[in-house]
This record gives C-alpha cells, sequence and structure tokens, in this order.
C-alpha cells in the first residue's frame, strides 16, 4: 500500500515524461496525453464562488480546467476554469469534487462537466482523450447530457453522480466492479445507472482506491458499498464486490448513518447520534479506534469529544468537523496531513490512531474553528469557515495548498489562503 501511494503522488510516469519531451520537441502543446496508469494523484484542488471556479496544484493531465494543454504548467495560486471549449470560464457551479487526475462539477441546472485525465472514461463524454477544458458527461442509454444530478463523487479513476430521482449514475474503470454493474465495458466511457441499487440514495462516495459507497434513504439509513475489498474497506465479508451489499459492524448492520467517505482503502460513517465509524485498512491509524489492525467490519472512533458532524477521508488519514466548529484528524501525517504542528521529521510523529485537534498559524487562534465544511483530498486538505474563508494543510509540491507562487512546503498547520482576494472571502467546497 505504501509503495502504491508513492507511485501515485511523487513521481511522473514514464508515458507523462514522454508526452512532455515530445511536445517540447515539437513545439505542439495542444494534445494532452490519458493515462491509465497516473504519475501525479490526488495532487490538485478545487473550490468555486457564486460567480467563478478555481482550481490549483498539478495540471499533468489538465486537470486545473484552465485551458493550459501544458502539463508542466502546475499553479501555485488559484486559476480560472474555462467555460466548454475554452469559451468563456465555468460559472454557475453547484457543486465539486476532485478526483485522482480529474475533477467534476454540477451547475445549478444538474449537468455535469468533467475535466483531466481520460484515461479510465473517468469524463464521461464518449472519449479518451484528456481534456483542459469541460467537457460535458453524457448518458450510456442515449447519448444525451446527464441531468438533474443533485452530488458528485470523484475518485481515483472513476466517477459517480446522484440523481434528483434517488438513482447513481457511474463510469470510468470498472476494475473489481468499483462502478456496482457487471454488463458495461471496462472502461466505461458514459454514464451507466446502477440498477442493483433498488431504494433511493441521498449520498455517494468514490474511493481514490477503487471502492464505492451509497448512504440509502430506507427506515435504517444503510450503507452499501462496493468494488475493491482488499483492506476490508466494503465493510463486509464479499465473494462479489460489483453487486452492493451491506456495511456491518461487529453485530449487525450499520444503522441511523447521516454521512460518508471513502479514503483510499478505508471507509468512514457518520451516525445520527454524531458519532464516527470506520473499517478498512489502517496500517497508519486511520480508523481511528487506537490500534493499527485493518477491520473488515466498522468500529466506533475513540478519543472523539462532542458531536461529530462532518467527515472527510484522505489517502491514509480521516478528518471529522465537529459542531462548535473544530476540526479534528487522525491517521497518517508524514507531510502535516493532520495540521497539528506536529514536526515533519520523526518516525514517532508520523502517524496518529487517536484524533488530534487542528491547529493554525493566527496570532490569538491556535486551534481551527468555526469551520463549517472540509475537504480531503489525497495528502492535503481545504476547510472553509463561517466567514467562507479557506484554509489549507498537509502536502504541498505540487502547490495544491495554492498559497503563493512557487511556494511548495508542506504545511503542518491550517493556513489561510489569500492569493486570490475572493476564494479568501467567499469559497465553496
Amino acid at each position: 500500500m505504501i509503495n502504491l501511494a508513492r507511485k501515485y503522488y511523487h513521481v511522473l510516469t514514464i508515458m507523462v515524461l514522454a508526452a512532455l519531451i515530445a511536445a517540447c520537441g515539437s513545439g505542439n502543446k495542444d494534445h494532452l496525453s490519458s493515462s491509465s496508469d497516473p504519475g501525479v494523484f490526488y495532487s490538485h484542488s478545487v473550490a468555486f464562488t457564486d460567480t467563478a471556479t478555481y482550481t490549483w496544484g498539478a495540471n499533468t493531465y489538465g486537470q486545473l480546467g484552465n485551458g493550459d494543454n501544458d502539463t508542466a504548467n502546475n499553479q501555485y495560486t488559484p486559476v480560472q476554469v474555462v467555460g466548454v471549449n475554452k469559451v468563456g470560464y465555468l460559472t454557475g457551479i453547484t457543486g465539486v469534487s476532485a478526483g485522482g487526475t480529474h475533477i467534476l462539477a454540477f451547475i445549478n441546472n444538474g449537468n455535469v462537466y468533467a475535466w483531466g485525465n481520460n484515461g479510465d472514461g473517468q469524463l464521461g463524454n464518449n472519449s479518451d482523450e484528456a481534456s483542459s477544458a469541460p467537457v460535458q458527461v453524457i448518458k450510456a442509454s442515449d447519448s444525451t447530457p446527464l441531468s438533474g444530478i443533485t452530488a458528485v463523487s470523484a475518485g481515483g479513476s472513476h466517477s459517480l453522480a446522484l440523481r434528483n430521482d434517488g438513482t447513481v449514475w457511474a463510469w470510468g474503470s470498472n476494475d473489481e466492479g468499483k462502478l456496482g454493474v457487471t454488463t458495461p465495458d471496462n472502461p466505461q466511457r458514459t454514464a451507466v445507472q446502477v440498477t442493483s441499487l433498488t431504494t433511493a440514495v441521498t449520498k455517494v462516495a468514490a474511493a481514490g482506491g477503487g471502492h464505492s459507497l451509497a448512504l440509502m434513504d430506507n427506515i435504517d439509513k444503510t450503507v452499501m458499498s462496493w468494488g475493491r475489498n482488499t483492506s476490508g474497506q466494503l465493510g463486509r465479508s464479499t465473494t462479489t464486490p460489483a453487486t452492493p451489499g451491506t456495511v456491518v459492524k461487529v453485530a449487525g448492520d450499520l444503522t441511523n448513518v447521516t454521512g460518508i467517505a471513502a479514503g483510499m482503502s478505508h471507509s468512514l460513517f457518520l451516525l445520527g447520534d454524531g458519532t464516527v465509524w470506520a473499517c478498512g485498512y489502517n496500517l497508519f491509524g486511520q480508523l481511528g479506534d487506537g490500534s493499527t489492525t485493518s477491520k473488515n467490519f466498522a468500529v466506533q472512533v475513540v478519543g472523539l469529544t462532542g458531536i461529530a458532524t462532518q467527515i472527510a477521508a484522505g489517502f491514509d488519514h480521516t478528518l471529522a468537523r465537529m459542531s462548535d466548529g473544530s476540526v479534528w484528524a487522525w491517521g497518517l501525517n508524514n507531510s502535516g496531513q493532520l495540521g497539528n504542528g506536529a514536526p515533519l521529521t520523526g518516525s514517532d510523529l508520523q502517524t496518529s490512531t487517536f484524533p488530534v485537534q487542528v491547529k493554525t498559524n493566527e496570532a490569538g487562534h491556535p486551534y481551527l474553528s468555526g469551520i463549517t465544511k472540509i475537504v480531503a483530498i489525497g495528502n492535503h486538505n481545504l476547510a472553509v469557515d463561517g466567514d467562507g474563508h479557506l484554509w489549507v494543510w498537509g502536502y504541498n509540491s505540487y502547490g495544491e495548498l495554492g498559497l503563493e507562487e512557487d511556494d511548495a512546503t508542506n504545511r503542518n498547520y491550517a493556513t489561510r489562503v489569500t492569493s486570490v482576494p475572493v476564494l479568501s472571502d467567499n469559497a465553496h467546497l
């Protein structure tokens, strides 16, 4: 698992390097290469305001969506996403999700747009070409735009969308059944409905490592999972990963769930009583139960005081936002992703199997507070407070924290983004 993570976010693949060299040699940078084996993974960020959409970080597959086809152009401060066919800018955004090397967004009419890597069809436009500008996701059944969408979730190489009728739609890589369907092609380059979910769904989560979650709109508020189950991340024993099944705890189904999140190989569940539960890979303590033993059933996170109101999952770390606006983190901390100010060197400080509180560098405000939303992307995190201020911490080698030009220094505490004034006062995640 450690080698896999390093493979994804520390180096460029030979194929990407070859594409860059070829482009530089010819002087032609109009074409982007797609890859089913990306080299830079979850090293970008996305946020939006009432009038614009912004991205920053790595641009290896055009995932910044700013129309720039030069894959070497990392952006250390936010840039604006262009419109379809690079005409104008993308506006009217209601929700976004950053995947491994692509981004999804849906606008106020429910249509879905995507940009970035398309080697596994994760853009859903019936193509295998990467795109540095938004393209519209279409349905497999009739090639018309996917519409009526109320939520999107981008995984490492697959995508999920929730429609206003409670149905779930999926596209991209279908390795190990991560789309929840058995008949479509692999990859699936247009959106198909996950018809095996016979009850309406209220939330979806796509994981970087290749599994998916859906919160059901049934009386017990249970969760269905499908896809890769190498570390117990589905929260159930399974011989048919492409068929959604119910997540369990030690005794019976996990019920009364109100929120879900999916990391690289672990899953999170927020219950109605404000407790947090987790299952899956746990080498770095990302399940928060005080151990480093992986679990194939949900266990309760220990050490959280108060009521959790939101959860988020990174590669191998986990976040929880509490009802008082504080943020707590646990798991891997080798890039400062826990935000607790622990030094970035020293093996005894690289993990935490219990929640620790996220700090800031603001004088007089030692801890992050007043937070209304959190997002974990790979090994870095974003948060927005009640005043619309954007905060970031964690891995920053590609500028994914968006702090200032040429700043590639990791942060082990939450830092406010001020590089773009409009994002400083009115950011949405």
